[in-house]
């Protein structure tokens, strides 16, 4: 009746093209938490106490997130949101992004183009090619 006179397939095809999903206060509430979850796992695994440069426990993440409370944003992934709120846990205690460590080989002819622009990026080379050795 809500409908009008329409058939079952027209009623249908409106259902879906304009319906909304209701989704129960349990359900939101789980997804929530799963993102901040993720969003936790994220600092956790990509930043670290800068004074010992090691990461700290998911429990003081956890608590220091919910101290500058923290929002969950269900459109954006728990990276962007994880990365988004690191300023702020950085006013609160000390904490940064962990180095990123790469191995590569890079061939002889591009060598010295490689390190200077490394240089360059003030990037910390742990280890290089000795002279003569054929860096290939």
């Amino acid at each position: 009746k809500a409908f009008g006179p329409a058939d079952q397939a027209t009623i249908c095809a409106l259902i879906l093209e304009q319906g909304e999903l209701q989704v129960s206060e349990k359900e939101r509430t789980n997804e929530f938490d799963n993102i901040f979850r993720d969003a936790v796992t994220v600092l956790v695994d990509k930043c670290v106490n800068p004074e010992t440069n090691r990461p700290y426990p998911p429990g003081v993440i956890e608590r220091a997130l919910r101290d500058i409370h923290f929002s969950v944003d269900p459109q954006r992934s728990a990276k962007q949101q994880a990365l988004a709120a690191l300023p702020k846990l950085q006013e609160m205690f000390p904490i940064r992004r962990a180095a990123m460590r790469f191995k590569f080989t890079v061939p002889g002819d591009y060598l010295a183009a490689t390190l200077e622009m490394l240089e360059m990026q003030k990037a910390t080379i742990e280890s290089k090619p000795a002279a003569g050795s054929g860096a290939d």
